[in-house]
């Protein structure tokens, strides 16, 4: 099979690019992979791509290149289609040049799969693909984070793809309730993060290390102020933080105004960033919003259990709560928050045995994510998409009813649109696709032997309802579509998930669910939900936390 990825700038450096990185190395394996970056700002990529993986460009930008076309005519006019940031004409990013180079592309490529990478890409995919092969979508930030401008033309967009793969369940949830009648499959299919070489932390070091972009959504300004805390009682532990970004200096304020000149420092960029994750004993991320956190599965191949913001969306998929980190709770009111991240922090500062057994099961579960099961998971929905495609001859033919694909979280596997293929059967469908024939899995070849899924949250997925009670529910759902006003679908989804899901397994504690007051002491007082109360007893963290007895 030759699969296609269609990146901006392959030479750059983010998350994107890393993700394409781990994912078209693991594909090389038994595909012909080619990736192709709309611009090349340098001559080698800052990111080593596999060498099995061809890498081309559609625009050059060096300046001492002999195909250079910053002098085009056309690179100085405004793109024809969407253009997603308001500088983006100035910085080359989106231009006509762009959108003629794009165009000749894909209405001429020769490939059985196609892959975007980011909104204004998806919709060069969706206008000027053709269906000569399979077109997927891929979004590496949420429904939600987009501004009305981008969402609404990625939307559209969806309309002409085939498959749509979101890096979090609750944003693929959050897609199919926005968009019920879109033609695309729309799945997760977490990034994948490769194993490190480097020595897993041994836990006893007084360090705690956070890793990301220096940028207003990370919220570290919010992890120093927890970081006082901590160090007010336990001054003999430090934090580094890594990165680079515009909120630099203005961390560099907040850490000097508490104090913390001697015990927390801003380290700048470094690479390969995983010999300083395993240095530390604690991993910190305090983020508003995460779409996936690669940096906490990084820290979790190294051994070392985060403590993470519950934030949407990533780190509640991630970590399971109590087993191989801490969720800390997020509200209205940040001097709670901040109490609450600190009092998370403190759990682990002060209980050496805990994070050594928390570091063992962060390093289990970061196995979920490396790039060869990332990549099966993506050959099942290419195969099923193939073979619908074989199914639906035609140029602007009716699509194959969706399938079910298996959407593999960190603790099994759960039914979502998509193919319906088990794990390990991707490599081999792939080929029967590729040659026109497939072949239905038998009940012996799924997975759990017939056991009912356990869902990334530790809970047993309810068996699919079939025959008249299925169709009543289908009928059901989508006349609740009709009812229910869309803008009150966000806030109705977790109380219907919660009324729908089956008890939860052990393992893994849940998320926390409680007001969180302030008392004139500095303490904290949880007072839990009343979700909360029915799910059992609760014990109070020192500090205030909340932990399932």
């Amino acid at each position: 099979m030759k699969i296609v990825f269609l990146l901006d700038n392959a030479y750059g450096i983010g998350g994107t690019i890393r993700s394409t990185v781990n994912l078209s190395g693991a594909l090389a394996d038994r595909h012909q992979v080619e990736v192709v970056s709309l611009r090349r700002s340098r001559q080698e990529p800052a990111l080593c791509f596999d060498p099995r993986v061809r890498l081309t460009s559609l625009i050059d930008l060096r300046r001492s290149s002999p195909a250079y076309d910053g002098d085009d005519p056309a690179y100085h006019q405004r793109s024809e289609r969407f253009t997603e940031g308001h500088d983006h004409f100035e910085r080359g990013i989106s231009t006509r040049l762009g959108d003629l180079r794009v165009k000749a592309l894909l209405e001429n490529l020769d490939a059985d799969v196609v892959i975007g990478t980011r909104p204004k890409i998806n919709d060069y995919l969706a206008a000027y693909g053709t269906r000569r092969y399979v077109r997927i979508g891929q979004e590496h930030l949420t429904h939600r984070m987009h501004s009305d401008h981008i969402r609404t033309h990625q939307d559209a967009a969806l309309a002409e793809l085939d498959g749509f793969v979101t890096v979090s369940y609750a944003d693929a949830a959050d897609y199919r309730a926005a968009l019920p009648d879109v033609r695309a499959h729309i799945v997760c299919v977490p990034n994948a993060v490769p194993p490190t070489d480097v020595e897993p932390s041994d836990g006893q070091a007084k360090l705690i290390v956070a890793a990301g972009r220096l940028i207003k959504v990370k919220r570290y300004d919010r992890l120093l102020r927890a970081f006082a805390l901590v160090a007010d009682k336990h001054p003999d532990w430090s934090l580094r933080l890594y990165g680079r970004g515009p909120q630099r200096d203005a961390l560099r304020r907040t850490l000097d105004g508490l104090g913390l000149s001697d015990r927390a420092f801003l380290m700048g960029a470094h690479s390969p960033i995983e010999t300083e994750w395993a240095k530390g004993s604690i991993a910190a991320v305090s983020s508003d919003g995460e779409s996936f956190g690669m940096t906490l599965v990084e820290a979790m191949h190294c051994g070392v259990p985060v403590v993470s913001t519950d934030c949407p969306y990533g780190p509640g998929e991630i970590i399971a709560n109590g087993h191989d980190g801490l969720l800390a709770p997020l509200g209205g009111n940040e001097d709670t928050n901040v109490r609450a991240y600190a009092d998370a922090l403190l759990h682990l500062v002060e209980d050496p045995g805990l994070r050594a057994r928390m570091g063992q099961a962060a390093l289990d579960k970061a196995a979920r994510y490396c790039p060869q099961r990332i990549a099966g998971e993506y050959e099942e929905l290419m195969a099923r998409l193939l073979a619908e495609r074989r199914a639906t001859p035609g140029a602007g033919g009716e699509r194959a009813t969706p399938g079910t694909v298996r959407e593999t979280t960190a603790d099994g596997d759960r039914p979502a649109q998509g193919t319906g293929l088990p794990p390990g059967a991707a490599a081999q469908t792939a080929s029967r696709a590729a040659a026109g024939t497939t072949q239905k899995p038998t009940p012996s070849s799924t997975p759990h032997g017939g056991r009912p899924r356990a869902t990334s949250r530790g809970k047993q997925a309810p068996t699919r309802p079939r025959g008249v009670r299925a169709r009543a529910l289908r009928a059901a759902r989508r006349a609740a579509r009709r009812v229910v006003p869309r803008a009150l679908v966000p806030a109705l989804r977790p109380l219907a998930a919660f009324l729908g899901s089956a008890p939860r397994a052990g393992g893994s504690l849940p998320r926390p669910l409680a007001r969180v007051r302030a008392q004139s002491d500095g303490a904290l007082l949880f007072q839990p939900h009343q979700a909360t109360r029915r799910a059992g007893p609760h014990a109070a963290w020192p500090g205030g936390g909340l932990l399932a007895a």
